[in-house]
């Protein structure tokens, strides 16, 4: 598969996202297994959710957790039930330091390999 989107980026075509599992709707309709993240491979809650994360053998993905964390994020995690906490901290600022993290990063997964999409989960 990573070939195969390898060929169509050299040959500018355009490229888009592979087609979703045929058994996606009943994967949905499962409550023990996290929907989220059977389609995404990333789940906003993580340890926490209260789903079954299955992990798959072998993936085209690379997954690295908790890469990209600023002190306004984690102040927000560890007081959930403080509504309060995250005023302290700009939107503004926040993607500032993603954008200097990006800019950091992107270049350096780029001299081990082709980047073919570069996404952040919370």
């Amino acid at each position: 598969m990573l070939e195969r989107a390898e060929n169509e980026l050299e040959n500018s075509t355009t490229w888009q996202n592979p087609e979703p599992p045929m058994d996606l709707r009943i994967m949905e309709k499962d409550r023990a297994n996290c929907p989220f993240y059977s389609k995404t491979g990333a789940c906003r809650f993580g340890d926490r959710c209260s789903r079954k994360h299955n992990f798959p053998t072998s993936s085209p993905t690379l997954l690295i957790r908790s890469m990209f964390t600023t002190f306004g994020m984690e102040q927000c995690r560890r007081d959930d039930y403080d509504p309060d906490a995250s005023l302290e901290y700009s939107e503004e600022e926040t993607y500032q330091q993603f954008l200097d993290f990006y800019e950091d990063v992107l270049p350096e997964f780029k001299n081990v390999g082709k980047v073919i999409q570069f996404k952040h989960y919370q």
